[in-house]
């Protein structure tokens, strides 16, 4: 098993946004822990084989339902280079993708009258065409005798839905929008609207062998995740990398490698004995996640968060200005090392231990100069430390994959004026536990995958700025206690994915219906990346798959929560400010 790779694919963020996600998988076989596919994918873990920097020759069923979870689509109609020289291969894929969405939930009065909320919840009207986006990813690998190559891969997109780029809002609402001249700024056009781009693998790499074990080094922008969680965004690989939520909200069918923003770094991983792996990595670089930006279709809250200029409303607080985000003092510094040994005793289970040191990449929202207030922006944690334990393993037709690990140190949710550019801090436990799985054949499909998790998360203590916490038992600062989305020492989460298969529906036409639930079953996590209670994302659709060389999909995505109403105004937990859009999106994929 010293051969398997295990990946971390999709935090819990994306099923709170209802995306359906996607796999085209070649030649993997039922129910056996080892799995070939013909194309490598994209985003690398480390347990000891690796092939052409980011490619991989062999996964684990673990990671095989990752991808189910996560939608990894693998190339296959990628260009091969020919060099003309022997031993020097190379690779140029394209994904061209189009969506097509629409909203068809009516706006919610509870939230299109929030001073806070209105401007996402006016942007479109039902029946409004809420996407209409192109999106275009570019990949080129090299590659010398497997040795030493480079990746390098990039990113455009435009949106015709965005062309409009006038911000709205509830007109019964006074008070300023959240942007100068209700107009969107530089940024939300640039990454909403378009024409643009970016650029995200570019790194150079190189495999050799130390006392005749296998060595790889990275260095360069890239993505390592570890840890064996499939959902939740609270594991192992928690702020390991930033992840781009716009990207994804904005362009549904997104790839899942494309989601996962890249940072400069050096990694390291061995094969030092048949049963043992290790891995390293130093980080050159630093950024913070990117969020729905307010005043866009699927931003919760009008003034988050680098596009809007003031946080705008009906509130003394309409004027105050939003500042750049307070990141770490040094962009580098953050690092990580891991292990993992298989016990071929134990049906081959392998158990990963972990630990790291790294400036979050989520962040809170703190009022700068408290004695008198007139700017806001988002503070990012730094020095948190984290140690883990992963253990992978087959349990009869059940691939099963669990962890555990505590944060010390770790942010923690905040609310408040802050004389320190600080929020508050605390140590934290986390655990999850996921299986996936294949149905029996039944006269209703001809197969069909199950993917579950359920997450733990659990407060030990606060040690710093505990006024600053926003928990259900600091009325100071959570006078609506646990229903307006306040800490609880302990919050339980779950995900589930169902996608039933129906093959050769057509000649070369393969037929599958994507399901998803997920959301909070109990408490608020107290620290980011958690569950919220009540909180729930779902969605369903229809897939064709046209001879492995194109996709099309039709996914209906929604969520739900519970609003409770105070006085004039209303509230509830996480992103409750987004469960009126429920939405239709038409997507079509091919790679060349």
């Amino acid at each position: 098993m010293s051969g398997e790779l295990i990946l971390k694919i999709v935090p819990q963020w994306c099923m709170r946004l209802g995306i359906a996600w996607k796999i085209s998988m070649l030649d993997m076989k039922k129910n056996t822990p080892h799995n070939k596919f013909k194309k490598g994918l994209e985003v690398q873990m480390f347990e000891g084989r690796f092939l052409r920097g980011s490619r991989c020759s062999r996964v684990s069923m673990h990671a095989i339902g990752v991808c189910l979870a996560a939608g990894v689509v693998l190339p296959a109609g990628a260009m091969e280079i020919d060099t003309g020289i022997e031993g020097f291969t190379g690779r140029f894929d394209n994904t061209l993708r189009y969506n097509l969405g629409t909203r068809i939930d009516g706006r919610d009065r509870r939230i299109g009258n929030n001073a806070n909320s209105d401007e996402g919840d006016y942007k479109f009207d039902k029946g409004d065409i809420v996407t209409n986006r192109l999106d275009l990813l570019s990949e080129l690998e090299l590659d010398w005798q497997e040795k030493v190559g480079m990746r390098l891969s990039g990113s455009a997109w435009y949106d015709q839905a965005y062309d409009d780029d006038d911000v709205k809002k509830n007109p019964a609402i006074a008070g300023p929008t959240s942007y100068d001249n209700n107009k969107y700024s530089n940024y939300t056009k640039r990454y909403y609207n378009g024409l643009s781009g970016e650029i995200l693998d570019a790194f150079a790499y190189t495999n050799f062998t130390v006392a005749e074990r296998p060595v790889n080094v990275k260095a360069g922008r890239h993505v390592v995740y570890w840890g064996t969680s499939i959902f939740s965004q609270a594991g192992i690989s928690y702020s390991q990398h930033p992840i781009d939520g716009q990207k994804s909200a904005a362009s549904p069918g997104i790839e899942t490698r494309e989601t996962f923003m890249p940072l400069t770094q050096i990694s390291m991983q061995s094969q030092v004995t048949d049963t043992l792996s290790l891995a390293a990595q130093y980080y050159l670089d630093w950024d913070h996640i990117r969020v729905p930006q307010g005043g866009t279709f699927l931003g919760s809250t009008d003034f988050l968060m680098e596009g809007p200029d003031r946080f705008g409303g009906n509130t003394p607080l309409a004027n105050f200005r939003a500042d750049d985000p307070l990141g770490p003092n040094h962009k580098s510094g953050n690092w990580g090392v891991a292990a993992k040994l298989t016990v071929p005793q134990l049906n081959a289970t392998t158990f990963g231990l972990y630990y790291r040191e790294f400036d979050e990449k989520n962040g809170f929202w703190v009022f700068r100069e408290p004695e008198n207030p007139t700017q806001f922006r988002a503070v990012f944690p730094r020095d948190t430390k984290l140690i883990g334990l992963s253990m992978d393993t087959s349990i009869g037709p059940y691939a099963v994959g669990a962890e555990l690990m505590t944060r010390r140190n770790a942010g923690l949710s905040s609310v408040g004026l802050s004389t320190a550019n600080e929020g508050a801090r605390g140590n934290t436990w986390h655990a999850l536990v996921n299986t996936i799985f294949s149905l029996p054949n039944t006269p209703l499909y001809d197969t069909a995958t199950m993917v579950a998790e359920v997450s733990y998360d659990y407060l030990e203590k606060v040690t710093d700025n505990e006024a600053l916490f926003n928990s259900e038992d600091n009325s100071r600062v959570c006078p609506l206690g646990k229903d307006s989305g306040c800490a609880t020492r302990d919050a339980v989460g779950f995900n589930i994915s169902l996608t039933p298969q129906y093959l050769q529906v057509f000649p070369g036409v393969d037929l599958s219906v994507p399901m998803t639930l997920g959301g909070g079953i109990r408490g608020n996590t107290a620290d980011f990346g958690g569950t919220s209670e009540d909180l729930y994302t779902y969605s369903a659709g229809l897939q064709a798959d046209f001879r492995k060389q194109m996709t099309a999909s039709l996914i209906f995505a929604d969520s739900s929560a519970e609003i409770r109403r105070n006085g004039s105004t209303y509230y509830g937990a996480g992103t409750w400010q987004t469960t009126d859009r429920g939405r239709v999106t038409l997507t079509l994929k091919t790679t060349f």
